[in-house]
């Protein structure tokens, strides 16, 4: 599943373990996952609201990027993007390589 995630709802806090996986380089998006990285551990996966993102966590299967496009057009082309490279990923049920992406628009 995709989860598109607002910022301004992310709690400011320090980094827990969920993934490492930055698509753009600088400060801003490395920023940004921390913050959605932080907001998953304690709202959908802290409080059991997402089942599937604490499983895609536990085994590692949790991608956290930061969309960098200033338009709707460009989100839009980023999140295509993102839902392509989920759609392509490999599934099989022994050794899936990604499962769960959180997309941040900030």
């Amino acid at each position: 599943p995709a989860i598109i995630f607002n910022l301004s709802t992310a709690a400011s806090s320090s980094s827990p373990d969920v993934g490492d996986q930055h698509d753009h380089d600088g400060d801003d998006a490395a920023a940004v996952v921390l913050s959605v990285e932080s907001w998953a551990s304690h709202i959908p996966i802290g409080l059991g609201l997402c089942p599937w993102a604490g499983k895609s966590r536990n085994r590692g299967l949790l991608r956290v990027v930061s969309n960098d496009r200033d338009t709707p057009e460009g989100a839009a082309e980023f999140l295509r993007g993102e839902i392509e490279r989920l759609a392509t990923t490999r599934r099989d049920a022994e050794d899936p390589s990604l499962i769960t992406t959180l997309v941040a628009c900030p």
